[in-house]
């Protein structure tokens, strides 16, 4: 009975459009009261689900990326991308997935890559006559790489859900981001070789030019490489790498002497906020993960698929569908939240690697930004290119397909993301 009062009334409430930290903690009350269980138990069960010490790392990341657009480091990294890959079939179309997936190594959201990256490609493209919609739709499907190339939030998030490796994961996103790039690239060539969307030639620059861009880009670039090799060191854990970035993006809004107060402000506030909204979700989130444990729900799960099936690919064909699914309606942390702890138990029953899962999952939610009716990155692109949430909605499905296969890759071949961190840090146990 508390299970379905806890499902139906998140559901109720979710119809209703009621926040879904509210939908959550209040659907979560109302299943305890009926369970019977002591409404003491909620603070404990909150604060235990954010007793971590990894999360610190989140607000870092968050702020850090936000420094990042105001360091001005986007512009430089887009210019660079323009030069390095503007001549590949596709044009500033391929600069822009060039560009995002370095993006992506400093700030680890996608919003943040829309909101930072996409203002300054949509307007290359626009002054190159490049068609708007495949213009907003390139930039949309691009940002799907920012949750998967480390620093990711959602990864910290998850690793701390399936108290697994974040280096594993972190090492595991490189190696998926670049599977996901060369799957959207290769579409935006054929596309450009076919005559579906016109791409102007970026014009070719001259060897001055590159070094010239080279050395404006030096140390943007050399950001991620910071992160992610005082990680890969030992040297720092996620949580210090986190400060490491935060100190670094205020080193180079000095270098790049883009320092404003006022704007470093609103980072921060803006910052704030996000972190809070993140924690609060993981707080309530634990409630809801504790009433579906203790009611059997997961389970009951594991026994249904067994029922079904003992293979494991159809398992993670199951596991992808109700994923795509819960991806179109709830926002990827609260359905990250929701799904990670009925999956768990079906990751030990099938053997599904943790790490494997992880980068399964996070893709599979992160593709819902993309999808109707309730992917937040259409909206959030809309206000960005200035144009209606339905044309950039139509313009962006072709890229389900690039972004399908990809999954379908990650999914059946492990390997395609688990080489780099069994290169790294060998082979799981």
């Amino acid at each position: 009975m508390s299970t379905l009062v806890l499902i139906g009334g998140f559901t109720l409430l979710f119809m209703l459009r009621v926040p879904a930290t509210t939908a959550i903690g209040v659907a979560a009350l109302a299943a305890l009261l009926v369970k019977g269980d002591s409404l003491t138990d909620i603070p404990r069960f909150m604060v235990n689900g954010v007793d971590s010490f990894i999360l610190i790392s989140i607000p870092f990341f968050i702020l850090a990326g936000n420094l990042f657009n105001v360091s001005g480091a986007t512009n430089r990294i887009f210019e660079f991308a323009r030069v390095i890959f503007g001549r590949v079939p596709g044009g500033l179309g391929q600069a822009t997935i060039g560009s995002s997936f370095i993006f992506s190594g400093m700030s680890g959201a996608a919003l943040a890559d829309i909101a930072g990256l996409g203002t300054i490609t949509m307007k290359a493209m626009r002054s190159a006559h490049y068609r708007e919609g495949f213009a907003a739709a390139t930039v949309l499907a691009a940002s799907v790489l920012g949750p998967i190339i480390p620093p990711s939030i959602m990864f910290i998030v998850y690793a701390m859900l399936m108290n697994t490796s974040i280096g594993r994961l972190f090492a595991a996103g490189i190696a998926a981001g670049l599977v996901i790039a060369t799957f959207l690239s290769a579409f935006i060539a054929w596309r450009a070789l076919t005559g579906r969307d016109v791409c102007p030639h970026v014009p070719p620059v001259t060897a001055p030019e590159v070094a010239r861009t080279v050395a404006r880009a030096f140390w943007s670039l050399l950001a991620p490489v910071v992160i992610l090799g005082a990680m890969r060191t030992g040297v720092v854990t996620p949580t210090e790498a986190g400060a490491i970035a935060v100190v670094y993006a205020l080193f180079l809004c000095l270098v790049h002497r883009s320092f404003d107060l006022r704007e470093t402000t609103r980072a921060i506030a803006a910052s704030a906020i996000m972190s809070a909204s993140i924690v609060y979700l993981i707080a309530v989130s634990t409630l809801m993960g504790h009433i579906l444990t203790t009611s059997g729900v997961a389970q009951a799960l594991v026994a249904a698929i067994s029922g079904v099936t003992d293979e494991r690919w159809v398992v993670l064909l199951l596991i992808n569908l109700a994923l795509l699914l819960l991806g179109c309606f709830l926002e990827t942390a609260p359905a990250m939240l929701i799904a990670v702890p009925l999956l768990l138990p079906i990751a030990r029953e099938f053997d599904i690697d943790t790490v494997h899962l992880g980068i399964v999952v996070c893709f599979n939610l992160i593709i819902g930004i993309i999808t109707p009716p309730m992917g937040i990155g259409l909206f959030t692109m809309a206000s960005v290119a200035r144009m209606s949430v339905e044309e950039v909605t139509r313009s962006v499905l072709p890229y389900l397909i690039p972004l399908l296969a990809a999954l379908v890759v990650l999914t059946y071949i492990p390997a395609a993301s688990l080489w780099l961190p069994n290169l790294i840090f060998g082979p799981s146990r």
